[in-house]
């Protein structure tokens, strides 16, 4: 009965959290509060990601309603870190299932706050996609030379070689160009991730692409000094 008195408890704080419908001004209240910068293509909104395969104990013991969006995951390990904040998809003005902190904008306006919140985020987290939208964003984390505090992770719907060629023929010649990536710089590990440490290229493999996996990634990333 404990058991099933601490996973419901468990279930309902997660659950509360994402009802909680907060936006950034709620919970961003100074100019120089540290938060969490994420940044994605609108549809990786209504990814579900598969289900971990976990042992009997760790089932057990988890708290993790499934199926989970990759923003759920994300918003869980940022929980008490930093305020994970995004920008609103256009047109919308509530997100279901969503929980980062959302601000929402008109297309005229969106561009100029996403470039101010990079430049003040204390670390960013991207999910990358080959995307008009991603690529204006992608290079706008460069320009501000904010790769350094950016956390990559890749799309959990690139699956395909020739979505994983798309990728690569975004990434990599905006990268080379700005000096971050070295020549040959490619994603042939197929990784669920990357970032960049002491100028050095760290890349995150994980083959499941399960819901864990994505915590597992932004969890090391977070736990990582970066100078």
């Amino acid at each position: 009965m404990a058991l099933v008195g601490v996973k419901v408890a468990g279930l309902l704080q997660s659950t509360a959290k994402r009802l909680g419908g907060l936006s950034v001004s709620d919970v961003i209240k100074k100019s120089d509060q540290q938060f969490v910068l994420y940044l994605r293509p609108f549809d990786a909104d209504d990814v579900i990601l598969p289900k971990p395969r976990l042992p009997l104990l760790s089932r057990l013991f988890s708290f993790t309603p499934f199926p989970v969006r990759i923003e759920q995951e994300l918003f869980d390990v940022a929980d008490g870190y930093r305020p994970l904040i995004a920008v609103g998809k256009p047109g919308e003005k509530t997100m279901r299932g969503g929980v980062a902190y959302r601000t929402y904008l008109d297309d005229s306006e969106w561009q100029e706050c996403v470039t101010t919140k990079i430049r003040a985020a204390d670390r960013i987290v991207m999910v990358l996609k080959d995307t008009d939208g991603v690529r204006w964003e992608f290079g706008r984390v460069i320009d501000e030379a904010a790769t350094m505090k950016t956390l990559f992770l890749v799309d959990p719907a690139v699956r395909k070689p020739t979505d994983w060629e798309m990728l690569e023929k975004m990434v990599a010649p905006m990268l080379q160009k700005a000096g971050v990536a070295p020549e040959g710089f490619e994603l042939k590990l197929q990784p669920i991730g990357f970032f960049f440490q002491r100028g050095r290229l760290v890349e995150i493999i994980n083959t499941n692409r399960t819901a864990t996996s994505y915590q597992t990634a932004f969890s090391h990333f977070l736990a990582e000094r970066l100078d």
